[in-house]
């Protein structure tokens, strides 16, 4: 008996020690959008419509492996679009990262899409976005993140980068600090990121994508980017705010500045949103209104009217679905 209770035990810390789980989740979202241009069908967002393949295995002690993966298509044409906007960036997995964690933190190595300051406006990535900096080093090839273990309750603390090798010199190298701290109805996240060049006039040409052969206007320099992001939530309403400034690393000078104020009224399924947007380097000023409304916990009905100065579209308005799973 007392054998067949050791043999049950070491089974039983056997399994445990290997214990594995595979999770697929993401979301589709597809709308009507109209403006002085005419009428589409458009998610209106990049990174809408995604798969993610998600790989976790218990190592024991503490130890934890895992896997990721994310593929981004299209629901207009259910053509993939994978690539982030930037040249060099082939198509295939938009994400794919390989993670280890335990006591020590956790280190993420590969293709990671690096923390960015998008959930301080209640719009998201799409064209009613309230985000006035993006980063370049959101999602490149080569990219590594060091994330600190718990110091403090409620705080993240993390170190990241790319390596320009892996970029075939359509991407810069780049290295990011980053910390969030959210407590109670407070959240705050500060992003520090340097781009130590081969882009070219700042991030929103990057982000739109240079070309290799011009891609070394700032190679010398390159860029440091700093973006403030913080929320509260009154219970009533919550109030949003994103803050960022791009300068050239060699002569100090401003690429771009912006800031956004945004917030959100809940009304039992339904919520209303604004936002405000000053782009100083563009001369644009961006108005968006939208109202979401949830038909379940995973299904939002939604619209929003947005218009910017100075855009010959004019104002635009998106209305569609959303559906996560």
């Amino acid at each position: 008996m007392k054998k067949s209770l050791i043999a049950l035990a070491a089974l039983a810390a056997t399994a445990s020690f290997a214990q594995s789980s595979v999770t697929i989740d993401g979301a589709m979202r597809i709308g009507v959008l109209n403006n002085k241009s005419g009428t589409t069908i458009t998610p209106n967002q990049g990174s809408a419509n995604v798969f993610n393949f998600r790989i976790s295995e218990d190592l024991g002690g503490g130890l934890k492996a895992m896997a990721m993966t994310q593929r981004r298509f299209d629901a207009t044409n259910g053509a993939e679009r994978n690539e982030s906007g930037a040249a060099g960036n082939a198509p295939g997995f938009h994400l794919a990262v390989v993670s280890l964690a335990g006591g020590f933190g956790q280190i993420d190595l590969g293709r990671i899409g690096l923390d960015q300051n998008w959930g301080y406006n209640p719009f998201g990535s799409n064209g009613a976005h309230v985000n006035p900096i993006t980063f370049a080093g959101a999602t490149q090839n080569g990219q590594w993140r060091y994330t600190l273990p718990t110091l403090v309750a409620g705080l993240k603390l993390s170190v990241a980068g790319a390596v320009q090798g892996n970029n075939a010199g359509a991407e810069a190298d780049s290295s990011q600090l980053l910390a969030t701290y959210a407590t109670g109805p407070l959240s705050v996240t500060v992003v520090s990121e340097k781009v130590y060049g081969n882009q070219v006039g700042g991030i929103g040409a990057n982000s739109g994508g240079a070309t290799a052969a011009s891609s070394n206007s700032l190679k010398a320099g390159g860029s440091k980017l700093f973006t403030l992001g913080a929320s509260y939530d009154l219970g009533v309403a919550k109030l949003m705010a994103i803050t960022g400034t791009e300068e050239n690393a060699t002569s100090g000078a401003r690429i771009n500045k912006g800031t956004s104020i945004s917030a959100t009224v809940p009304f039992g399924a339904t919520t209303l949103k604004v936002g405000l947007l000053n782009d100083q380097n563009s001369n644009k000023d961006k108005t968006s209104v939208g109202v979401d409304y949830a038909l379940s916990k995973r299904t939002t009905v939604s619209a929003d009217t947005f218009k910017t100065r100075n855009d010959a579209a004019g104002q635009q308005t998106w209305i569609g679905v959303r559906h996560a799973f």
